[in-house]
């Protein structure tokens, strides 16, 4: 269930002890965006099924390179933010539920020796994503595949408005809520030693909430 967008905002108002005409002059809704992204990029992916994406590429002939979604790219697909699997058809055949492809391996340039293309097989194909705007697929296929391609990826949330729920589900509000205020309460310094100890409510909360190895 999303997190309601006057929820949101009404309680960190109502921690700063303000009314909504400074909502804009404490940037609430700035912060709560903060929060967001921070999730966004710091939760393992199974906690971002409202903003995981699936998304089919048709595969170029003799082409290796493939640009991440921009927003504008392939037909409008959302804003890349994270990488989750891709997988690549290696036998001619179009991606469907029936026929999935193989299951790309991602390539580590500080595990394998060799430029991925040295890698890349029918059988056990490899991606690297270490590009800033593009990702790179072994191996090539000698002709156009429609389809050839399934990237599932962590898109960017939508920005929480007055108007726009955040995205993210309901169990996280109360974080996101302590770390909007924190950072609300530094605005032109209105008062700092309640920022401090926001921080540490949210930073306690937080333990609960990110997994002790990192996001997957």
């Amino acid at each position: 269930m999303p997190i309601d967008k006057t929820e949101l905002r009404d309680e960190v108002l109502a921690n700063l002890e303000i009314d909504a005409t400074d909502e804009a002059k404490f940037k609430v809704f700035d912060h709560l965006n903060q929060a967001q992204e921070f999730l966004a990029n710091s939760l393992p992916h199974t906690e971002l099924e409202s903003i995981k994406n699936d998304l089919k590429l048709d595969i170029g002939a003799n082409q290796s390179r493939y640009s991440w979604p921009d927003g504008i790219l392939y037909s409008a697909a959302p804003v890349f933010r994270r990488f989750i699997s891709l997988w690549l058809a290696t036998d001619g055949v179009s991606i469907t539920d029936a026929a999935p492809g193989k299951k790309c391996t991602k390539y580590d340039e500080k595990l394998h020796s060799f430029p991925i293309s040295n890698y890349g097989t029918i059988d056990y194909p490899f991606v690297d994503i270490n590009g800033n705007d593009e990702f790179i697929i072994s191996p090539v296929s000698s002709s156009t595949i429609t389809d050839g391609i399934q990237l599932i990826y962590i898109r960017t949330p939508v920005k929480i408005t007055a108007s726009v729920d955040s995205e993210l589900n309901n169990r996280f509000k109360s974080w996101m809520i302590l770390r909007a205020t924190e950072l609300s309460c530094l605005v032109e310094n209105y008062r700092p030693k309640m920022s401090a100890e926001f921080k540490t409510k949210q930073e306690n909360e937080l333990l609960g909430i990110l997994p002790k190895g990192g996001p997957e």
